[in-house]
């Protein structure tokens, strides 16, 4: 086994890349595919894969002794995946770019669990910290600010725009009014 250091980066190093890969294939799921029908077959690839590889992870104990040790948080986590994995896939469809959706909803998901981290489970926080939460806030800011300036492309071969607004709801500026 790894030895406590190791396995401290290593599992940051794992949640990183299934992170990074879950928001680019989630964007790419067509919109023609039902959103729970898509989910459902995610799970099932996660059931087969997670039975593969238990055998890495039981130890020395058995399924039997691990499936005696669950608890309702198992029920609350899976509702909470759900909503997440149908909140990200609406995102996307609705018009959410890769760049932005997951930099807004990382920023106000980890000033919450801040929040939550301190109040309610008494974790110390920094003032190294406070100013990193400082500087979510003015990055979610920043990237939904809507300027003359945050009108130009960001790159000029795709035309692409950041903002914070879906493109349906964007008036057409070429359109004359009535």
């Amino acid at each position: 086994m790894l030895g406590k250091e190791y396995t401290f980066y290593l599992s940051a190093i794992v949640a990183i890349l299934g992170t990074v890969g879950y928001h680019m294939l989630m964007k790419k799921i067509p919109s023609t595919i039902n959103p729970l029908v898509s989910i459902v077959s995610i799970y099932v690839a996660i059931v087969i894969l997670s039975t593969l590889m238990l055998p890495f992870f039981l130890g020395s104990g058995t399924l039997l002794a691990g499936l005696k040790q669950m608890t309702w948080l198992q029920g609350g986590i899976a509702f909470c995946i759900l909503m997440m994995e149908i909140g990200f896939l609406m995102m996307y469809r609705s018009g959410w770019d890769l760049s932005t959706g997951n930099i807004v909803t990382g920023a106000i998901i980890n000033i919450a669990l801040g929040f939550i981290g301190v109040f309610l489970l008494k974790e110390g926080l920094s003032y190294l910290n406070i100013a990193g939460v400082l500087l979510c806030i003015v990055g979610v800011i920043l990237i939904g600010y809507k300027s003359s300036s945050s009108e130009q492309p960001v790159d000029a071969d795709t035309h692409a725009t950041v903002s914070l607004v879906p493109p349906s709801l964007v008036p057409d500026a070429t359109a004359k009014e009535p």
